[in-house]
């Protein structure tokens, strides 16, 4: 059982709620991100700072729950989503990630499966990619609640670089549909580019 979640607080992008409405081939991104995320998850988590604006975006069904570790950034964003998330394993993906990919995400949790790893993420030219990837739930919890107890803040991808991870590369996760977009970003709203999916 898998849970999806999405970081759309201001603390992954400030203008995370405008990105959310922002449309993607006549459909609004958060719409098209979670139809996405339905083929492969049981639920989805929506993570903001601001839940007035995303109630009335997303139906009944998508949790939308807030941050209570508000001073320590997207850490404390996905401390939340992780917290609240009901099943043992997560497809963590940030919202102005265009073009997700369930066959993707299929993909590695059975890497996952196979392996005693915390998570499984994109490897891109030699970087990990932690947006997009799946990880276990109770060992990535444990990893980011000491992340969030030290005294010194602490990145997200500090704290992830702190787990034991396994990257999947784009050969491999090009068997499964990948796409080189799939990891990209809508652009910030306030430029005058527009980003088209191909």
């Amino acid at each position: 059982m898998k849970s999806g979640i999405i970081i759309a607080d201001r603390s992954i992008h400030p203008y995370a709620e405008e990105i959310a409405q922002q449309k993607l081939d006549g459909e609004r991104l958060i719409d098209h991100q979670i139809r996405e995320m339905q083929q492969f998850v049981e639920e989805i988590v929506l993570v903001t700072d601001n839940p007035m604006t995303f109630l009335p975006l997303v139906g009944s069904d998508i949790r939308v729950v807030t941050v209570f570790h508000k001073n320590k950034g997207v850490l404390g964003a996905i401390h939340a989503g992780f917290s609240l998330a009901s099943y043992p394993l997560i497809w963590l993906v940030s919202c102005d990630m265009p073009a997700l990919s369930s066959q993707a995400a299929a993909a590695m949790k059975e890497r996952l499966q196979q392996t005693g790893h915390s998570a499984v993420v994109p490897y891109i030219q030699n970087t990990p990619i932690p947006f997009h990837g799946l990880y276990r739930r109770q060992q990535t919890l444990k990893t980011v609640c000491g992340c969030i107890e030290k005294r010194k803040p602490v990145s997200f991808y500090e704290c992830f670089q702190s787990l034991e991870w396994l990257g999947m590369d784009e050969t491999e996760l090009q068997r499964y549909g990948w796409s080189s977009q799939f990891f990209r970003q809508y652009p910030d709203v306030c430029s005058n580019d527009h980003f088209i999916v191909e």
